[in-house]
């Protein structure tokens, strides 16, 4: 039905409707929450590990909202009811506490992320080099008799003219051996199953990365959003004690 709002974690097949949640839990709930029309009244008390910033259940972050200063007016109108429950719904399934925790698990995950993005950098650069080592072996191959012959020759000017393509073929692979660092020339046959297994396993890789991509990238999300909460609360605050502070 259409002006329903669903929303899923990351891990859930389908998405939830607010209408099908339990009590507490509805858009009609979580709208009278934030507009601070209706306390919210869990289902049932649980302990959460103590925090300077703690967040995890739902009544902590609605609580916040149910203030309408203009702090938290702003902060309602540039995030909105849907992308707060996606938000919700993301620290739940993943058990999130606090913010200290949320942060640590950002620190993890973008380091992970970096970590398999630097190695698929690192099988790109060796896929590179194995294919021009192998290009310029076959070429030093092909061009080595003529370049015997022009060394015989006492490197005629003559011979150079006649053959300069095969001799310029030639000199430029031995220097992309010696920039390659290559002593001992390997065989085409055994670069060919090397970069088999450096393409599996960059392949292998970037799987790993997307999903920790995508990981990093919700975390940050979340981060983002509970961090704006919480400048919301700080500037409110701020104001309040200004207030007092003109009263006296």
């Amino acid at each position: 039905m259409r002006g329903l709002i669903s929303v899923k974690g990351k891990n859930q097949a389908r998405f939830i409707r607010l209408s099908s949640l339990e009590d507490g839990y509805t858009e009609a709930d979580l709208r009278a929450h934030f507009l601070g029309q209706q306390e919210h009244k869990p289902r049932e008390k649980r302990n959460y590990h103590t925090d300077a910033r703690p967040f995890n259940r739902v009544i902590d972050i609605q609580s916040k909202l149910q203030n309408k200063g203009a702090g938290y007016q702003r902060w309602a109108s540039i995030y909105n009811l849907k992308q707060i429950s996606k938000t919700l719904l993301f620290l739940r399934d993943h058990k999130i506490e606090s913010m200290e925790q949320l942060d640590q698990l950002v620190r993890q995950q973008t380091a992970k992320r970096d970590a398999l993005l630097s190695s698929i950098q690192q099988s790109e650069k060796r896929l590179a080099e194995i294919g021009t080592l192998k290009k310029h072996i076959i070429n030093y191959s092909k061009t080595r008799a003529t370049y015997e012959e022009y060394r015989k020759a006492g490197y005629s000017k003559k011979f150079l003219e006649a053959h300069r393509e095969e001799i310029t073929i030639h000199k430029a692979a031995k220097v992309a051996f010696d920039e390659l660092g290559v002593k001992k020339l390997p065989r085409v046959k055994d670069l060919s199953v090397e970069y088999a297994e450096v393409l599996a396993a960059k392949k292998q890789t970037y799987a790993e990365y997307r999903l920790a991509k995508d990981d990093a990238q919700e975390l940050l999300i979340a981060q983002k959003n509970i961090a704006s909460l919480y400048d919301a609360e700080r500037k409110e605050e701020e104001q309040k004690r200004r207030k007092d502070e003109q009263s006296h």
